[in-house]
């Protein structure tokens, strides 16, 4: 049976993977799902330091912490710039890299410099001041692509703003995007958010496998059963 380290993405915590992982773990494998600092049940700890070098920490403590190795990474959109770091200083905790409608980081770049220039005005326009941290306020749940309104409602109850700190801050790669690890990138294409038009051919250019699901980005909390189902494929054919 196989290792899932299951990581967020922005405004979210390891909460939205929840259904997921209780399939995954009852079908045998071995499931974590991590909150990175400042967000989720960890949002009290958020200060004007949390930023991407905070959130790479997180999760390389959480590996050695946990001892975990052999480990399918699956890392959920702005998630995906986070296990870029993360597999970049650790690889050899991991068998595979899944990205789920996400994108890579790129050495020497921000967050920021993936984005078009009027995501990047919006956002900046639209801060939030959360005890003195600049952050993103939390998005609607159909911006997520999350079209059930009780659903919607759910999930916008527990998002929580996300500082703009970890979007401006440098990436620092010391291997090739990837860290040569083989991998899996999952497209949401209905509704299509966006990440996907610029992540699925960077991860296709590292050979990595292309899957879709007809469901919107938050995929973990719209379609969790079909997700699930994908990621023991996933872990089966690893």
């Amino acid at each position: 049976m196989a290792t899932f380290v299951l990581l967020h993405g922005a405004w979210h915590g390891g909460w939205c993977w929840e259904k997921s992982a209780t399939v995954l773990s009852g079908r045998g494998h071995r499931v974590t799902r991590p909150t990175l600092t400042g967000l989720g049940e960890r949002a009290h700890l958020l200060t004007s330091s949390v930023g991407l070098d905070t959130f790479r920490q997180d999760i390389v403590n959480h590996l050695l912490a946990e001892d975990l190795s052999d480990v399918i990474l699956v890392a959920h959109s702005f998630g995906g710039i986070v296990a870029t770091l993360v597999v970049d200083e650790i690889a050899e905790r991991f068998c595979r890299l899944v990205l789920l409608d996400s994108d890579l980081a790129i050495g020497g770049c921000s967050t920021f410099d993936l984005l078009a220039e009027d995501v990047v005005s919006s956002r900046l326009a639209n801060l939030v001041d959360v005890r003195g941290v600049p952050c993103f306020p939390s998005p609607s749940g159909r911006t997520l692509g999350i079209l059930d309104n009780g659903l919607a409602r759910s999930t916008e109850s527990r998002l929580t703003p996300h500082p703009v700190k970890s979007y401006q801050d440098i990436a620092c790669l010391t291997r090739a995007q990837g860290a040569g690890l083989p991998g899996d990138y999952i497209i949401c294409s209905k509704p299509n958010y966006g990440l996907s038009d610029t992540g699925a051919p960077k991860a296709q250019k590292l050979g990595f496998t292309i899957h879709e699901l007809e469901t919107g980005h938050d995929a973990m909390i719209t379609e969790p059963f079909l997700l699930s189902d994908l990621l023991d494929q996933i872990s089966s054919a690893a």
